[in-house]
């Protein structure tokens, strides 16, 4: 266990990629104005050593400077079909600069984690989950598509997480998260699952997920994700997985925040590079209640996705 003073002096020394976008969940659908909300300043995304580098050691994200008007983007749906379940749908949109209303191609976009275009999709319940990656269309390189099968028949939403490059020279590329609604064929959205779960299996594999310290609003916590087979047996053998050794995708304030990060420590520098049984990320929820995580490993060439649930509690008052 990490002691308390130790761990405070290990995050102001230390810069991770922590981003947490949060919108009126009104506006995912019809206004996108404000929807890159605070972000962490970026370095070299290539790895978290070039994060360390180039970042304020001093700053953490919620110190940001919020986006320039000049650079925020947003999502345009076109002629989006109504989702049903169990059918596989592809769906087309584009990204606009909202400043002189340009579209945007992958040659405005960052490479971040090996892939232009990070695209996460769930439904209301926050039970269904995909990782997707959007490409540019033959005919129309602004033009974005992707495909993918609702198992539920709710309302989707997407989160698109782009690094458009800036148009001056002296502003950084910051990361966006690009929020949008899906209609699902029974329009009422189903409550989110609350379920705390702090131990998930997929097939012979079983995660569990604890933190330290434990959670509490505005406050850093690391969480540290242990994988083992069925028996108890460490698994030493993690792949790489879109740069990174794992993908941590949490959602919180009743699905309209999202965070995306990925393990402390050394990135994979190759295929051949393995990692576990524990991975660590830190998490700094903004506020009391569910949070719903999600972590995508990769093990023997096939993606596993396992998803925890986890409450933070309200402040005790002094």
């Amino acid at each position: 266990m990490i002691p308390p003073t130790a761990l405070a002096a290990f995050l102001r020394m230390t810069f991770f990629v922590l981003l947490l976008a949060t919108v009126p969940t009104s506006s995912w659908a019809t206004d996108h104005s404000n929807t890159t909300g605070n972000h962490a300043k970026h370095g070299d995304h290539d790895s978290h050593a070039a994060h360390q580098n180039h970042a304020n050691p001093a700053a953490s994200p919620r110190e940001a400077s919020p986006i320039e008007a000049a650079d925020k983007i947003s999502l345009e749906l076109v002629d989006a079909p109504k989702l049903e379940p169990g059918k596989a749908v592809t769906l087309l949109f584009r990204l606009r600069r909202q400043a002189d209303t340009k579209a945007l191609s992958f040659k405005d976009l960052k490479e971040v984690h090996t892939k232009k275009l990070h695209l996460f999709v769930n439904d209301s319940s926050l039970t269904d989950f995909f990782h997707l990656h959007p490409q540019p269309t033959a005919k129309d390189a602004t033009l974005f598509t992707f495909r993918f099968t609702p198992n539920k028949p709710g309302n989707y939403q997407l989160w698109a997480d782009i690094t458009p490059l800036a148009k001056g020279a002296q502003r950084p590329a910051q990361q966006q998260f690009l929020p949008a609604s899906l209609a699902g064929a029974n329009p009422s959205d189903q409550p989110i699952d609350t379920t705390l779960m702090d131990t998930v299996t997929r097939g012979s594999l079983q995660a569990k997920l604890s933190f330290d310290p434990p959670l509490q609003s505005d406050k850093a916590s690391i969480g540290t994700v242990t994988v083992t087979n069925l028996a108890g047996q460490p698994i030493h053998k993690l792949e790489p997985v879109l740069g990174a050794f794992a993908h941590v995708v949490a959602y919180a304030n009743n699905g309209q925040s999202i965070l995306h990060s990925h393990p402390m420590g050394k990135e994979p520098k190759g295929a051949a590079d393995r990692a576990g049984p524990t991975l660590q990320f830190h998490l700094e929820p903004g506020q009391a209640g569910f949070v719903k995580i999600f972590v995508q490993i990769r093990l023997d060439g096939r993606d596993l996705i396992f998803p925890f649930g986890a409450m933070v509690p309200d402040k005790a008052k002094d």
